[in-house]
C-alpha cells in the first residue's frame, strides 16, 4: 500500500501552479463560467418558457404549449448530456500542470475529443451502480419481509389484495401508509447501498484520469480498480484534507435552493417565489464560481499528484515469458 502525505501533495500542487502565474486560475475561471453559465442560462430560458406555457391556455394554445415544452425539454437534456464532457476537460488541464505543461484552452474540450471513451466510462459505471442498486433493493425488500417489522404492512394490505382493485390500492393515503410501514426496509437499503457503493466509488476514483490519458472507458475502470487496490484509505484521507472545499461546495448548492427551505420553515421572503428562487440560485452559483476559481486548480492537481504516486507501470513481458 502506497503512503501519501496529503498536506505535502497540496503544497507541491500550489508550488507547481505558482510557476504558471495566473494562467491556471484563468483557465479554471473560464471552465467554471461556461459550466455554471450554461446551467443558469437554461434555467432562465426554462423559467421564461414556463411563463409562456402558462399563458397559452385552451385549445388555441395547445400547439404553442407543445412546441415550448419540447424546446424546454431539449435544452435541459442537452445540458445534462453535454456538461459531463465539458466538465472533465479541467481534469485534462490539471494532468498537464502536474507534468509541467502550460495547459491551453483546447485542453478544456478533451472530453469531446475523447467522446467515445468518456461516454463508455459514464455508461458502464452508471450501469454498474444501477445494477447494484436494484440488487440491493430487492435483497432489502426480501430481508424486510422475513422480519417481524413487516407484520404491520402485511396485516394492512393482505385483505386489500383480495377485494381492492389496483387503482384503489394506489391511492395517496394507502401509499403513504405503505411507505411508513416500510421505513425499516429503506433504512436497511440505505445502509447496504452506502456499504457497497462508497468503496466502489473509491475503487473507480481514477477512471477519469485514465480516460484523459488515452484509455477506453472499460479499460479505465479496470485500471482504476488495480490502482486503488489497498489505497482507498489514502484517497479518503486526501478527501479529508480538502473537507473545507467539499463543505463550501455543498453550501453553495444548498444556497441555490435555500428559498424553498426558508419557505418551509415559515420565513417570509420579499421578492415573491420566482424572485427569491433566482436570488438564491445566482448567489449560490457565484459562491461556487468563486470557490472553484480560487481552489479548483490546487485540488485537482493534488489528486493528479496522488494518481502519479499510486501509479506503478506494469513491466513489459520478456520474450521468454511470451
Amino acid at each position: 500500500m502506497m503512503q501519501i502525505n496529503s498536506s505535502s501533495l497540496h503544497r507541491q500542487a500550489k508550488d507547481l501552479l505558482a510557476e504558471y502565474g495566473a494562467s491556471p486560475k484563468k483557465l479554471v475561471l473560464l471552465h467554471t463560467a461556461v459550466s455554471l453559465g450554461a446551467t443558469l442560462l437554461v434555467t432562465t430560458i426554462g423559467f421564461l418558457m414556463s411563463l409562456q406555457i402558462a399563458q397559452a391556455e385552451g385549445l388555441s394554445g395547445m400547439a404553442t404549449r407543445s412546441i415550448l415544452s419540447t424546446i424546454q425539454s431539449v435544452l435541459e437534456l442537452a445540458v445534462i448530456i453535454l456538461l459531463p464532457f465539458w466538465e472533465i476537460g479541467i481534469l485534462r488541464a490539471a494532468l498537464g500542470w502536474r507534468n509541467g505543461e502550460n495547459a491551453r484552452i483546447s485542453r478544456l474540450t478533451a472530453g469531446f475529443q475523447r467522446f467515445g471513451s468518456v461516454f463508455g466510462l459514464r455508461f458502464w459505471s452508471g450501469a454498474l451502480y444501477i445494477a447494484i442498486g436494484f440488487a440491493l433493493f430487492y435483497f432489502s425488500l426480501f430481508a424486510f419481509l422475513m422480519t417481524p417489522w413487516a407484520k404491520p404492512l402485511m396485516a394492512q394490505f393482505e385483505p386489500l389484495l383480495e377485494t381492492a382493485t389496483p387503482e384503489q390500492m394506489l391511492t395517496p393515503e394507502l401509499m403513504d401508509q405503505m411507505m411508513g410501514h416500510m421505513t425499516p426496509m429503506f433504512i436497511l437499503f440505505g445502509l447496504l447501498l452506502a456499504a457497497v457503493c462508497i468503496p466502489l466509488f473509491y475503487r473507480m476514483r481514477f477512471a477519469d484520469f485514465f480516460v484523459m490519458e488515452g484509455d477506453g472507458g472499460v479499460t479505465a475502470i479496470v485500471k482504476s480498480f488495480r490502482l486503488t487496490r489497498g489505497n482507498c484509505l489514502q484517497i479518503f484521507k486526501l478527501d479529508l484534507h480538502f473537507w473545507w472545499f467539499y463543505l463550501l461546495q455543498g453550501l453553495s448548492v444548498a444556497i441555490c435552493y435555500a428559498d424553498g427551505l426558508l419557505t418551509a420553515l415559515g420565513v417570509s421572503l420579499p421578492f415573491g417565489p420566482d424572485g427569491n428562487f433566482f436570488l438564491f440560485y445566482i448567489l449560490g452559483i457565484l459562491l461556487q464560481g468563486l470557490l472553484f476559481w480560487q481552489y479548483q486548480g490546487e485540488k485537482l492537481t493534488s489528486y493528479c499528484l496522488a494518481f502519479d504516486a499510486f501509479h506503478t507501470p506494469i513491466p513489459a513481458e520478456s520474450p521468454s515469458e511470451m
